[in-house]
């Protein structure tokens, strides 16, 4: 930590941890080198999720902040309770597999002059494995995002990013435990008119063993952005539903008349329509009830 001025922190360096005893020490390293170049009073945060393998032995004797969880709860878990106990202002978030470069660090951190949050936007896929299923799956899950919230989104769920910590706790109760956090978070800015800017990185093969798994994780990351952009903005999704089904409805009834008489599939699409609009309308109120509960948490 820079001691300019101890109790004054402007950026609070999150990592969250599990098993990562052959990358962690590096990381901490690299990053207490490039912080101390730039011109911020910062602590780094390291929240163990419960390791097995020694992790926080490795860096015991390094200037951190060490939260220890008794069970393993998940790394989205992890950078809540990184969030929870940050000092700073801003909050810089990366992982400690060595996957991401610090020379970016200070642009990023620039920007937030500027943004609510700067994300480094990978440019490339380092894991081989399901290499082709994790690219084609990383981009259906982004356009989907990028159609429901009408922005251009280079990376959706990259973990090194630099984000203001009043407005991320704003949606910690959305954050899911697992990996899909950090598509929740940048989905919640986006959604909610926050500016958000992207930065080219560089994403090196992860050190040691990944806890990601490909079909499970995936599974979960789909459903977690579609829950998040219905959570924002329910009649996104259900008014052009909606409006699908109607023109169904319309064909099947224009068939019926020339029949001279109505079917059940065609009574059936016009119920489902009006089922559809009364719960987007309901939806949309719940989401204001929740937004309005939600203001007044603090953390």
């Amino acid at each position: 930590m820079r001691q300019d001025n101890p109790d004054k922190i402007d950026v609070s360096v999150v990592i969250p941890v599990f098993n990562e005893r052959a990358a962690v020490r590096k990381c901490v390293t690299d990053i207490v080198e490039k912080m101390d170049t730039l011109p911020y009073n910062y602590e780094i945060i390291m929240v163990d999720d419960c390791s097995t393998d020694g992790s926080m032995e490795e860096i015991k004797d390094l200037p951190v902040k060490i939260i220890r969880f008794p069970i393993n709860k998940g790394g989205g878990a992890a950078r809540l309770e990184g969030m929870k106990h940050a000092r700073g202002d801003i909050i810089l978030q990366t992982d400690a597999d060595g996957t991401y470069p610090v020379e970016s660090i200070g642009e990023m951190l620039k920007g937030m002059e500027k943004f609510d949050m700067v994300i480094g936007a990978r440019k490339n896929e380092s894991a081989k494995k399901y290499y082709v299923l994790r690219i084609f799956m990383k981009w259906f899950i982004k356009k989907i995002a990028e159609i429901l919230v009408n922005q251009k989104i280079p990376d959706l769920n990259s973990g090194l990013r630099a984000y203001k910590k009043n407005i991320a706790l704003k949606y910690a109760y959305l954050y899911p435990a697992g990996h899909s956090i950090m598509s929740t978070m940048t989905l919640a800015f986006m959604s909610e008119g926050h500016q958000v800017s992207f930065i080219y990185v560089d994403y090196y093969k992860r050190i040691g063993r990944s806890s990601f798994n490909i079909f499970k994780d995936t599974a979960l990351y789909l459903v977690t952005t579609l829950m998040t952009i219905v959570y924002f903005n329910p009649l996104k999704i259900l008014l052009p539903l909606s409006a699908f089904i109607s023109f169904l409805a319309v064909i099947f009834t224009i068939r019926d008349i020339l029949r001279f008489g109505f079917g059940p599939v065609t009574i059936m699409l016009w119920l489902l329509v009006v089922l559809l609009m009364i719960l987007g309308l309901i939806s949309e109120q719940i989401r204001r009830v929740a937004k309005l509960i939600a203001s007044r948490d603090t953390f």
